[in-house]
């Protein structure tokens, strides 16, 4: 349900939701269906209520598989490994909230500012379009400036009652 929350926090902070999602059929979707579904019930374009999340095969997440990727190149695998050795030589008990904070305290602000820096970078490289419908281009340039970029904007308007209810479900 974490991804569903997620979901539900990106659509808060975008002020809307998309006309589409795609998915594979792996049990974190299940919920973020579920929201998009329920939160695009009342849509009254061609892809609401049946074609407003799409299953697909595991496959087709050329991109996202890209971009974890990319992300595992980065720094984040060194993380891991340091802290399960924490743990590994008792150095850290996980169970222990005061060690937990601990090293939030210590490492939040390193480990945020890197995956800030792998998410800049994967946003800032070229695409190449997969259809006659995906324009090319760059992934910031395409979110925040679809039009100049030849992109359409199908972000669709959230209703908040709906949000509270999905995030309460959720949360």
């Amino acid at each position: 349900m974490i991804t569903a929350q997620y979901f539900i926090d990106c659509v808060q902070q975008l002020c809307g939701l998309p006309r589409v999602v795609g998915g594979d059929c792996g049990a974190e979707n299940i919920h973020i269906a579920a929201v998009q579904r329920f939160m695009r019930r009342n849509g009254g374009d061609n892809m609401a209520r049946d074609k407003d999340f799409l299953y697909g095969k595991s496959v087709t997440n050329q991109r996202i598989d890209a971009w974890w990727s990319l992300l595992s190149k980065s720094n984040t695998d060194w993380w891991m490994r340091f802290f399960k050795d924490l743990l590994d030589l008792g150095h850290f008990d996980n169970s222990n909230i005061i060690h937990e904070e601990c090293l939030r305290f210590c490492f939040m602000g390193l480990i945020r500012e890197e995956l800030y820096k792998v998410a800049e970078n994967g946003n800032l490289h070229k695409i190449r379009p997969c259809n006659a419908e995906t324009p090319p281009g760059r992934p910031d340039t395409l979110f925040f400036l679809p039009g100049e970029a030849g992109a359409t904007d199908y972000k669709k308007d959230a209703d908040d009652s709906d949000l509270e209810v999905a995030e309460n479900l959720c949360g």
